[in-house]
């Protein structure tokens, strides 16, 4: 059985002081007992329009106007047969103007969409249909630029999407890498992996990274970046500002020495017990304990770090009482209660470094969450130290 529907051609013309060109535009099919309110309503779907609380007009040739009431009730045949054009206003505020043009051939809606729609239907269209209050993005407005670009695409884009979850940054890894300035290695640590827990770890490479790589190693910056900013641990500010001039091509806030965080954590961390400072050559990044700038100590041996001002600054070693806080934090992290309770309980009283080392060392992963969380604390630690004194570590 043969059906003929009205086919209704309707542009998006703009509103008053914007007009849109090329005009997007959307065809209806539309039966015989369809209402003027019937179409407006296909119409402003079809047009994205998310805020539906206005006010609709159609006003015809001969300048009679329909809204409210009257559309709900009225059929499109009934008022605009096949050749006649009409205009519809959507939002008398805004003033969203639409020429809508019955075709002067009807049409089968079986041929079209072999099924008989409940209501008006967009079965052809085409052009960029703006947003009903010209918003371009979620805050747009009308002053501000649009935010940039991301630099990788969404996920969803990629075929493969939804990946398999990132596995986590091996630390152990990414120390490697940074040591010995591999940033081959650096970036297969570190790209499509979590780097939650590691971040000071990893930025110690990105400053090599990005003067190397920098299209490779830009998006792990920026992701570093945010989510130092967002955790603020001691040094987090410090590691975030000169990533944030390294990608803007801008001065650091203080001398940059290439310096082994690695290294120096380790000499301040083991040292903490002895002449309570250690020295860091800033022309090498090299650190030395104190004891070997004492002849008594080191013998031939003795670094003079006064035969050459400016060259040896000292730093303050980690004292025991800093080390036992991170082992403390690192047991309150713990999720498994059993276990929290017996690395809180190797850290009573004394001997509580070597109780604790028998606790962790003990265990593959617990070992390397605590060598995880123990550089990040330290890597944070020696930023800011060195931050103290115009340093900053690159």
């Amino acid at each position: 059985m043969s059906h003929q529907w009205l086919s209704v051609t309707v542009e998006l013309l703009g509103r008053p002081g914007r007009e849109l060109w090329p005009a997007p535009a959307r065809v209806f099919l539309v039966g015989p007992t369809h209402t003027l309110q019937d179409l407006a309503e296909a119409i402003d779907v079809a047009f994205a329009r998310w805020d539906l609380a206005h006010q609709r007009l159609f006003t015809l040739p001969d300048g009679a106007t329909y809204a409210d009431d009257a559309i709900a009730t009225l059929p499109v045949a009934e008022v605009a047969p096949p050749g006649t054009e009409l205009r519809y206003t959507f939002d008398l505020g805004e003033r969203w103007l639409h020429s809508v043009v019955v075709d002067a051939e009807t049409v089968d809606p079986s041929e079209e969409l072999e099924t008989l729609p409940a209501a008006p239907v967009a079965y052809r269209g085409w052009g960029v249909i703006p947003d009903q209050y010209g918003r371009r993005y979620e805050d747009d407005d009308g002053t501000a630029s649009p935010p940039l670009r991301p630099t990788q695409s969404h996920p969803m884009l990629d075929p493969a999407w939804p990946a398999q979850p990132e596995p986590q940054v091996d630390a152990d890894e990414v120390r490697g890498a940074v040591h010995s300035r591999d940033v081959d290695r650096f970036l297969a640590a570190v790209v499509g992996h979590k780097l939650d827990g590691a971040l000071q770890q990893v930025g110690a490479g990105l400053p090599m990274a990005l003067e190397q790589r920098r299209a490779a190693a830009e998006p792990v910056a920026r992701e570093v970046i945010a989510r130092l900013r967002e955790r603020g641990d001691l040094g987090d500010d410090i590691l975030g500002d000169d990533l944030q001039a390294i990608l803007d091509g801008a001065p650091l806030a203080g001398r940059g020495v290439v310096v082994d965080l690695d290294e120096v954590s380790d000499v301040l961390g083991s040292g903490s017990q002895e002449s309570g400072r250690s020295f860091l050559d800033l022309t090498t990044g090299e650190a030395i304990p104190g004891w070997m700038t004492d002849e008594y100590m080191a013998g031939d041996g003795a670094v003079d770090v006064e035969e050459e001002p400016g060259r040896w600054i000292y730093l303050y070693n980690f004292s025991a009482r800093i080390l036992w806080e991170d082992m403390a934090d690192f047991a309150a992290g713990e999720t498994d209660p059993e276990l929290r309770d017996r690395i809180e309980g190797a850290l009573e009283g004394r001997g509580a470094f070597r109780r604790f080392r028998g606790v962790v060392y003990d265990d593959g992963v617990l070992r390397e969450r605590w060598r995880r969380f123990s550089a990040e604390r330290s890597y944070g630690r020696v930023r800011d130290l060195l931050a103290d004194e115009g340093i900053r570590a690159v």
